[in-house]
């Protein structure tokens, strides 16, 4: 429950192996928490270690905000948490819905995917600022996963605008891609370039798809 409504809690845990660890340590968990009715971000959560920095921040967005005569102001916080105490920034207003770099990827299975060329606008919040990423239909072509199957898939581009660059955000630079089965628009592979020497990018591909309609979109299955 945020602020009274149901939420679904999405959480991301990446964690270096001993090799990458010599160059860029990474232990870190990310959680959003995500409107169960309109798909919007209502919170995002970091903790953990990247590299140098530590993490344990939040940013939560407040919808339902008003100023004190009553007017709606919908407004973003940012804490920042050092030794248990928190640490909350001014709230800073935002123009409506928002999505964080973790919900954008759930938020993508809602869009209309239909060509090459499609795009669509999407509000990211982050500390600093609201920006804009666009996610782009870049192909559609065959992906074949150990254990699922073969799927017919969209492939999709996330690419931030410069203010979302400055932010740091996951798909902020262009360097994300994401094939979707083309039907559900379930993920089942993402290859993201990474701003770390000697590292270049990281594959993720689906393992698991249990309670889902995914098996009955394979157009081939390994035996």
């Amino acid at each position: 429950q945020m602020r009274g409504r149901p939420a679904y809690v999405a959480e991301l845990h990446s964690q270096s192996n001993d090799v990458l660890s010599f160059i860029y340590e990474v232990d870190s968990t990310v959680r959003s928490f995500i409107d169960a009715e309109t798909g919007q971000s209502r919170l995002f959560k970091r903790n953990g270690k990247e590299g140098p920095r530590q993490l344990d921040d939040s940013i939560e967005f407040d919808y339902d905000r008003k100023r004190e005569d009553g007017t709606p102001e919908p407004a973003s916080v940012y804490t920042k948490i050092r030794k248990g105490q928190s640490k909350p920034n001014a709230a800073r207003p935002i123009p409506g819905a928002l999505q964080d770099s973790l919900s954008i990827i759930y938020y993508m299975r809602h869009l209309a995917l239909d060509k090459t060329g499609d795009a669509h606008q999407i509000l990211i919040g982050s500390r600093k600022a609201t920006d804009i990423a666009t996610v782009t239909v870049v192909g559609f072509e065959q992906l074949k996963l150990s254990k699922l199957g073969t799927f017919d898939c969209v492939k999709v581009e996330p690419k931030g605008d410069a203010e979302a660059e400055r932010a740091n955000l996951v798909m902020a630079k262009g360097n994300a891609i994401f094939w979707l089965e083309k039907n559900t628009h379930i993920p089942l592979m993402a290859k993201v370039d990474i701003d770390i020497t000697m590292v270049g990018s990281i594959t993720m591909s689906l393992v698991n798809a249990e309670q889902t309609r995914l098996p009955e979109h394979a157009v081939a299955r390994d035996e």
